[in-house]
C-alpha cells in the first residue's frame, strides 16, 4: 500500500458522514496537509505515514499553525512505544485506521489543542475546505484535549 492509497481509503470512508468538511492535500503556508477536517469551527490535520514517523511528527508539528489539533496516522503494526512517546512529547496526536468501524480512525493518543495556531493560517485552511468540500460528520473524540 502507498501513502496515497492510505489517505484515499480513509477519505472514501469519511465522505459518507454528515456535518464535517474534509479536504486532501490542503495548502498550509507553502506545504500541504494530507487530510484536513473541519468540525464546527475547529480544524484537525492528519499527516499519514506508512513508515517514517519522525518525518510525520515534524510535519504535524508544523500543521499546528493552521489546525487546532494535529495528528499523525500510521498502520497499527508500525506503532511502537517510541512513536507514542514521541507524539506526546511533540504535542500532537496519534491515529490508526480502524477497519472494523464505520468511522475510519481509532485514537491512540489524543491531540492537545494547539497553542501555536496563527489565525491567518487557520483561516486559509478553513477557506480552502469551504470552497472544495461538502459537509460530512466527525465524532468529537478527534477534538480532544
Amino acid at each position: 500500500m502507498t501513502e496515497q492509497l492510505f489517505v484515499s481509503s480513509v477519505y472514501k470512508r469519511l465522505v459518507e458522514h454528515e456535518g464535517i468538511r474534509i479536504g486532501v492535500e490542503v495548502p498550509l503556508l507553502g506545504r500541504s496537509v494530507d487530510l484536513a477536517i473541519m468540525l464546527d469551527d475547529e480544524v484537525i490535520s492528519v499527516e499519514f505515514k506508512l513508515k517514517n514517523w519522525r518525518r510525520a511528527i515534524s510535519q504535524a508539528k508544523d500543521h499546528r499553525l493552521g489546525a487546532d489539533y494535529a495528528y499523525i496516522c500510521m498502520p497499527r503494526e508500525r506503532i511502537s512505544a517510541a512513536v507514542i512517546e514521541a507524539v506526546r512529547k511533540g504535542g500532537i496526536g496519534l491515529l490508526t485506521v480502524d477497519t472494523n468501524e464505520h468511522w475510519p480512525f481509532e485514537v491512540v493518543v489524543g491531540a492537545p489543542r494547539s497553542k501555536d495556531v496563527w489565525p491567518p493560517a487557520k483561516q486559509m485552511v478553513i477557506d480552502h475546505l469551504r470552497r472544495s468540500t461538502g459537509s460530512k460528520l466527525a465524532p468529537r473524540e478527534l477534538a480532544c484535549a
